[in-house]
């Protein structure tokens, strides 16, 4: 993994050894997030999932798996409404449905999204980051992954993406290579 562009020098940790905090998993592929979604369950958490994706093909998988687990919750992040669905340009609603998750369930909770893009496109890029750096603020002891693709960000919008987490995960190598590594390096901007 390289942990170069995260500016300092950082120890890896596996997703399994891992603590409480904010993790962003950065990733030309938002496919890295559902692999994580099923990694975490195997350890027991209680999950919530706010996804923009949910009719992505890689996304098939993890509503099968969904089913079968009665620890999850899953939100769709639309414009259109309907049951368990979160309106975009509601980031109030969005922050409020992660911080009372990770409340009631302490350091057994996990929230994860892939909707940071979708978040920004709708409530412009500082609106959103702020929401990001209140949910960090907020964890306690559970924990908080989402996905961003590099791609979607220009300037200095990936550093300061990176400063909203306590983890950074660059995924994009591993993925490169035809494998991918659950690992994070923690950051301290």
């Amino acid at each position: 993994m390289d942990t170069a562009d995260v500016g300092k020098e950082t120890k890896k940790i596996k997703f399994e050894d891992r603590g409480p905090g904010s993790y962003l998993l950065k990733s030309h592929s938002v496919s890295v997030l559902y692999g994580i979604f099923l990694d975490i369950k195997d350890t027991r958490r209680r999950i919530l999932a706010l996804s923009s994706n949910y009719d992505h093909e890689g996304f098939k998988d993890f509503k099968e798996f969904s089913k079968r687990v009665e620890e999850l919750t899953v939100y769709r992040i639309s414009t259109v409404a309907g049951p368990d669905v979160i309106n975009p340009t509601n980031s109030n609603s969005f922050f409020d449905t992660i911080t009372k998750f990770l409340e009631k369930n302490g350091k057994s909770g996990v929230a994860a999204t892939d909707s940071f893009e979708r978040l920004r496109t709708v409530n412009g890029f500082d609106e959103t980051l702020k929401v990001f750096y209140r949910i960090r603020d907020f964890i306690g002891e559970g924990m908080f992954v989402f996905h961003v693709d590099p791609r979607t960000l220009k300037g200095d919008e990936l550093a300061r993406v990176e400063g909203s987490a306590t983890y950074v995960s660059d995924c994009r190598k591993e993925e490169h290579n035809g494998k991918q590594e659950n690992a994070a390096t923690p950051y301290h901007g």
